[in-house]
């Protein structure tokens, strides 16, 4: 799935301009929180293996990113809120594969929160999470497509991804649907 016909793929960060983000003292002990070791220390049940939540590649970086975005975006935590931080910790994340995060990361771009607002890189985050599965993603791409912000209006792909959603106990879907 791309984006709508006749409306230009958006422009964000990449991997490759994207700036490096280092965690700081508080996101690195939320780290081990999540993964319930320090870092560097064997993992639960790992026969050895050594989490470094920090580390790019490491295991557990997207989730890792995501909980560090979460907490940024919220100010849980120890963390002082703070949305530019929030929407890059996102951005790895979700480009990491990490559904939830691609849905935030969209909700972001959405209202132009922490980051330029833009409707049609939401529309494409919305979907890419709502194709995997994300309930709220679902729900916020029908709401995209009912008003066709971002992409070309698309009643009949609203219903059906609200119905999706509504199926799953998304309430605002099950109203909209």
């Amino acid at each position: 799935a791309g984006h709508a016909p006749g409306v230009a793929e958006s422009t964000i960060a990449t991997p490759a301009d994207a700036q490096v983000v280092s965690p700081t003292p508080e996101v690195t002990s939320l780290f081990a929180a999540f993964f319930g070791a320090e870092a560097g220390q064997p993992a639960a049940g790992g026969a050895g293996e050594r989490i470094d939540p920090a580390a790019r590649g490491g295991a557990g970086e997207a989730d890792a990113l995501f909980c560090a975005g979460h907490c940024l975006e919220r100010g849980l935590h120890g963390c002082e809120p703070d949305l530019e931080r929030a929407a890059e910790m996102y951005q790895v994340s979700a480009e990491g594969g990490h559904t939830a995060a691609m849905w935030r990361l969209a909700e972001l771009l959405e209202f132009g929160r922490g980051l330029p607002q833009d409707e049609v890189a939401a529309v494409r985050w919305y979907r890419q999470s709502a194709e995997a599965g994300n309930v709220q993603a679902m729900s916020g791409l029908g709401l995209m497509l009912e008003d066709g912000r971002g992409c070309d209006r698309n009643d009949s792909e609203a219903l059906r991804w609200h119905l999706a959603a509504a199926e799953q106990g998304q309430a605002l879907s099950q109203y909209c649907a």
